[in-house]
């Protein structure tokens, strides 16, 4: 018998692991949970990591908790409500606010603008893509209506049917068609 096997097997080398390596490694993934990960881009290029959610969220212009943003009843201030103002300066100053908030208001409308932005490119692409038709499938279409109506079995059987469309497929043909300028053109013409 082997003496490998005798004396309790095969010697194997024992690799030591890099005590350095794997300190990196726990840096980069604290690095990683400190990072902001959000699909809105706007959010995250005004990410404060040293404020709170609440901060960040309210510094952006939006609101993180809709019942304290917009009260249903109104808080009666002691002082403020029951003096008359008169000085146009006091008004003026109340609507432009701080100077924290003045400067908060261009952080704000760079991010509303940002969502506008994509909310606008979002519709864009839920509008769908615009399917237009080949000259001779507009040909068939207008002939297959002025010959049949709204029969797509007869459509199907017709010798002008070279390509052997079902009735289904005649029918979404003609549905995009009828979406089309052409067909809005010649009902102007017709009427």
């Amino acid at each position: 018998m082997p003496r490998s096997v005798k004396r309790g097997g095969k010697k194997i080398k024992r690799v030591t692991k890099n005590l350095g390596n794997i300190a990196n490694k726990k840096k980069k993934a604290e690095k990683n949970k400190k990072k902001l990960r959000s699909a809105c881009h706007q959010l995250v290029n005004v990410w404060d990591k040293k404020r709170t959610l609440v901060q960040n969220i309210e510094d952006s212009g939006l609101a993180f908790d809709v019942n304290k943003s917009i009260p249903l009843k109104q808080d009666f201030r002691v002082g403020i409500d029951q003096l008359p103002m008169e000085l146009g300066d006091v008004d003026e100053a109340k609507q432009k606010g701080t100077v924290k908030k003045q400067r908060d208001s261009k952080k704000i409308a760079k991010v509303i603008g940002g969502l506008e932005i994509e909310r606008q490119q979002l519709e864009k692409k839920q509008e769908g893509r615009k399917r237009t038709l080949l000259d001779r499938d507009v040909q068939f279409c207008i002939y297959m209506l002025e010959r049949h109506g709204d029969d797509y079995e007869a459509m199907s059987r017709d010798k002008k049917n070279l390509f052997q469309e079902t009735p289904k497929q005649i029918q979404k043909k003609l549905r995009i068609y009828k979406g089309s300028p052409y067909y809005q053109a010649l009902e102007t013409v017709d009427s």
